[in-house]
């Protein structure tokens, strides 16, 4: 046997729970394991947007060449202005680089290489719990990982033992954060909790990795961004990784976006030279049709008002869904801490329920979760929220 050699591989968790629903024959099962935004019906949106501008596309004939390895200038354009804003210096100043990526995780991807060609020595810092791909691409472009407490069943945010290890780091450590909609927890630090992170980057002279995968899904498009401008507004440079998969609906496209903020616009160049060769030795140039859609929505004002009032409806829709939960667990479990289901923001819920009631919802209600008790909030929806919220009543 030739790979016989190779040691076996453990099953993404997510994958195995969702492999695991998928095979119940249950009419009433409940999937909130996997991480993708769903309508009241169940379903994958596709946005009106979306639709609109794939309308206006076909009518074009736009040659399928290649988009260059930093992709389509113009929707690279359009990631700064959303994010960072026209009016901000380092946009004025021409000190942001930014290329596109095959999604949000491309984007840590290319990011975590260009530190390691960068600051060889440098080790990397994230959250815990977190996104667990997150060590996985750092790791895989050559950067040590560690894990600095983030958040617990237990006491909820751990903001005193972070800003405790943060003050320890050495000058350019990575520190990989996530400015809105926590991805598990749904906990997210508030402005002063963040100015407090910034002097401490400021003083360590840390390197910060922001990533934002729920743009609009927390409190709205303008506030979600707030903790970007408080970096920019620090003058810190920094890194940021954005995706348009949840908030237009693409993920099937991969289309995201890494932005570099550099301290002078005179270092651009290089940094762009070195994406370009990142991005030729891992796949010469990104897919085009995903950029093509993200521009014409954002290249006419129609078209990005009823985005914005179309993410603002799927807010608005998982919020809905947090709040019936909360109602039913209010009422029937008054002894528990319901209010963290309102209080959480974006698109996951972190349940501290223990394994043994995580069980009991899987095999007895058909209730499919992640085994720290993550839920991906829009797999619910009026057909099931009152089921869901009653057999998790039971359990608790």
């Amino acid at each position: 046997m030739m790979y016989k050699q190779l040691p076996p591989i453990v099953q993404d968790p997510i994958f195995k729970i969702a492999d695991a629903c998928q095979k119940d024959t249950r009419e009433e099962k409940v999937n909130l394991a996997i991480g993708v935004y769903l309508d009241n019906d169940g379903k994958v949106p596709l946005p009106l947007s979306v639709q609109k501008a794939e309308a206006w596309l076909a009518e074009q004939h736009i040659p399928r060449a290649y988009i260059g390895m930093e992709g389509l200038p113009a929707f690279n354009q359009h990631v700064q202005k959303l994010y960072f804003g026209e009016q901000s210096p380092a946009y004025i100043d021409g000190r942001i680089a930014t290329v596109q990526t095959l999604g949000g995780t491309g984007a840590i991807s290319l990011g975590a290489g260009l530190l390691h060609k960068a600051f060889p020595e440098a080790q990397a810092w994230i959250g815990k719990p977190g996104w667990d791909n997150h060590f996985a691409l750092f790791e895989a472009m050559g950067i040590k990982t560690h894990a600095y407490d983030y958040y617990s069943h237990e006491k909820g945010l751990l903001f005193d033992e972070m800003v405790s290890l943060f003050k320890t780091l050495n000058k350019g450590s990575i520190v990989l954060l996530q400015p809105c909609c926590h991805n598990p927890t749904g906990c997210d630090l508030n402005t002063d909790q963040w100015s407090i992170v910034l002097d401490i980057i400021k003083d360590r002279q840390l390197i910060p990795f922001l990533d934002i995968a729920y743009l609009g899904f927390g409190e709205g498009l303008t506030q979600d961004r707030q903790v970007v401008q408080q970096f920019l507004n620090a003058n810190i440079p920094f890194l940021l990784a954005s995706s348009f998969s949840k908030n237009v609906g693409l993920y099937a496209e991969r289309i995201g976006a890494l932005s570099v903020v550099c301290p002078q616009a005179c270092e651009i160049d290089q940094v762009r030279s070195y994406l370009r060769v990142l991005v030729r030795s891992h796949y010469s140039t990104p897919p085009a049709h995903g950029a093509f859609i993200v521009n014409t929505i954002f290249s006419d004002t129609d078209l990005t008002t009823l985005w914005q009032n179309e993410v603002d409806q799927m807010r608005m829709r998982i919020q809905a869904m947090r709040t019936r939960t909360h109602e039913i667990l209010k009422e029937r479990v008054p002894n528990f801490n319901a209010d963290l289901l309102i209080t959480q923001k974006g698109m996951f819920s972190y349940l501290p329920l223990n394994s043994e009631q995580i069980n009991v919802l899987r095999e007895k209600y058909a209730i499919y979760m992640l085994e720290n008790g993550r839920i991906n909030v829009p797999g619910l929806n009026t057909h099931n929220v009152d089921y869901f919220a009653n057999a998790l009543a039971k359990v608790l």
